[in-house]
């Protein structure tokens, strides 16, 4: 009986492991641009750490990843000075694996824009965030209640209010 409770412990961990090196975010930009960030990939970006206080269990806990703005430019998304006129209707959609959506505006998102630090967390407290958070979560900080947290992100998408 202990032999195969070590098996299925030795199994989760072994597809754990694995299901993290194969997590991935599929990206798609304006005018049909599209790219795929594993979470290796994100290990190699510019780093950004947050500490916040979740609203719900009131604890402290440390989130680290990637701004979505450095993200978004490996699509080629506007920035900065380039982020202008017809470019402040477009917006970010953030789909989950339980298809769960939010928006934020493109100009929102923009760190010479505006000053939110939206960021695409992989680690919290020091570690891999796994099921149900991870591999991958949303944080907006600037947002007063999390309903824009994205837990198990899948997808980030540019559109354009048509």
């Amino acid at each position: 009986m202990k032999y195969i409770r070590w098996t299925a412990l030795i199994l989760l961990v072994a597809c754990a492991s694995a299901l993290a090196q194969t997590a991935q975010i599929s990206i798609e930009g304006l005018a049909g641009k599209t790219a795929v960030i594993s979470a290796q990939d994100l290990k190699q970006m510019p780093r950004t750490s947050l500490s916040l206080t979740d609203p719900k269990t009131k604890a402290v806990q440390h989130y680290e990843g990637v701004l979505l703005s450095s993200v978004l430019a490996r699509v080629g998304a506007p920035t900065g000075k380039t982020l202008h006129g017809v470019e402040f209707r477009d917006y970010v959609e953030v789909s989950a694996s339980d298809n769960y959506r939010v928006i934020f505006s493109l100009a929102e998102v923009d760190q010479p824009t505006h000053a939110n630090q939206v960021l695409v967390a992989d680690t919290l407290d020091g570690k891999p965030m796994e099921s149900p958070q991870g591999p991958f979560k949303l944080i907006a900080p600037d947002d007063i209640r999390p309903e824009r947290w994205v837990r198990m992100v899948t997808r980030i998408r540019i559109q354009q209010v048509q």
